[in-house]
């Protein structure tokens, strides 16, 4: 016990109780072999108050753990006066006698000669508690001292802390999301269980430093990777980046990192922090879109027909060279996303502009009809158009509209069918009226010429 804690129980005044007043020289006695130096009484009233007003109490039992000193709000929380403490014994303090009872069992050790600390729980308020042995000036243990400290609020906040880190420890397992941060000047690096697991290993075989960090890292991605983590720390605040790793099974992962670099008063980066995913089959999938999108792309690029896509709110999503070429659309046009305006730069081509608007009305409003055509164009070109909605599943998304210029296979068509019906009609023997009959089926071709 501190010699101030002493000074405070020594100049307690006599009391008429015998049981109390030959107790009291006894313990006078062993606080004194503490005690340093003679405090003035000013100083024996101050420690007074404070102990008076510390969150729990302090005490002092002799060897039948009966009180020779008690005084706090421990006491006061129990809605007795330190004088009604003063003589009574810890079990009817406590309520019982039950020598298990963690608060006597610790009393008991610390008679012993061993020095308790523990937590208990007393009136529905939590106090952490430290008991000492006393020695006599024989060196026995004549009795002991204790104080106790209300932690209830700080209970409830590590409880909370604890189901805190208990949720983001099972959110980051049900995500596949771990976390690290980086003691830059200590160059101390702290990975969670999730972290962990993700790199395949187990927690404390990784050596926590930024070396044991990028001995991980793929080969090829190392140097992006100390770009990235230089450039944090030099310019501060965010980052996000993408890098391979080498997990302990030989498996090749690729994680997505974000993080942010945190300075001190002085400018001097000196925490970053982050969070690390496996995006392995995100990456995975997300090549495979690209190639397949790529093949897509080369395959309507290469095809003879001019393809046009349309969304639902009739604005384009994709279109080739050869539509742009089949209708002869300016560059102005050529980035236009607006169907409505593509229509109205073709209308002037056609034979029969109404007529073609009028279809192209009627499909748009049946989302789930397909629809074949031939669009005629006043300078004699021929175009076959297919139209089907575009569909994502079972969900129809928009349309695709695909135009072919048919303008030579119909005329090798036109010319098959005059030369198969010239040929009939000479073949008949009456060459006059064959003749005739002959001209009459070219008109239609000479018109054209």
């Amino acid at each position: 016990m501190s010699g101030e804690a002493a000074t405070v129980i020594r100049p307690m005044k006599e009391r008429g109780d015998r049981r109390r007043s030959h107790r009291r020289p006894h313990l006078r006695r062993v606080l004194e072999t503490h005690a340093v130096g003679e405090p003035s009484e000013r100083e024996n009233a101050l420690l007074r108050l404070v102990f008076r007003h510390v969150p729990g109490t302090v005490w002092a039992v002799d060897r039948n753990l009966s009180f020779t000193y008690a005084t706090g709000r421990l006491v006061n929380a129990a809605g007795l006066h330190a004088d009604q403490v003063v003589g009574t014994r810890v079990q009817d303090f406590l309520g019982t006698r039950d020598p298990a009872d963690p608060a006597i069992a610790r009393h008991l050790a610390a008679l012993a000669g061993e020095r308790q600390e523990f937590e208990y729980r007393y009136r529905d308020r939590w106090y952490a508690v430290f008991i000492d042995p006393m020695t006599g000036s024989d060196g026995g243990v004549v009795g002991c001292v204790g104080a106790a400290f209300d932690i209830t609020e700080r209970r409830e906040a590590a409880a909370r802390l604890a189901l805190s880190e208990a949720r983001l420890v099972e959110a980051q397992r049900t995500a596949h999301v771990g976390s690290f941060e980086w003691d830059i000047p200590g160059n101390v690096v702290s990975w969670t269980d999730e972290l962990h697991r993700i790199y395949g290993i187990e927690p404390g075989q990784f050596n926590g430093t930024l070396d044991g960090f990028l001995a991980h890292v793929y080969p090829e991605d190392m140097e992006a990777t100390r770009k990235v983590v230089g450039d944090a720390c030099q310019t501060g605040g965010p980052f996000s980046y993408d890098h391979r790793i080498v997990r302990s099974d030989g498996a090749v992962r690729t994680l997505r990192t974000k993080g942010e670099v945190f300075k001190d008063a002085a400018g001097r980066p000196v925490r970053l922090v982050g969070s690390c995913w496996d995006v392995t089959e995100l990456a995975d999938a997300s090549r495979a879109q690209e190639r397949l999108l790529s093949l897509l792309r080369a395959t309507i690029e290469a095809t003879d027909d001019g393809t046009l896509v349309v969304d639902l709110n009739r604005k384009v999503s994709v279109r080739n060279r050869q539509f742009l070429d089949l209708w002869r659309i300016p560059p102005s046009l050529a980035e236009c996303n607006d169907d409505a305006a593509l229509l109205s730069y073709v209308r002037d081509q056609l034979e029969d502009p109404d007529h073609f608007m009028q279809e192209v009305e009627e499909i748009y409003a049946n989302r789930e009809s397909d629809s074949t055509s031939q669009v005629r164009c006043i300078d004699g070109r021929i175009f076959e158009r297919y139209s089907a909605p575009q569909r994502i599943g079972d969900t129809v998304v928009g349309r695709v509209w695909c135009f072919r210029d048919i303008s030579e296979r119909e005329r090798l068509l036109r010319s098959a069918l005059f030369l198969s019906d010239a040929s009939r009609l000479l073949a008949s023997l009456e060459v006059e009226p064959a003749l005739d009959a002959v001209a009459r089926i070219a008109l239609p071709y000479m018109g054209d010429g």
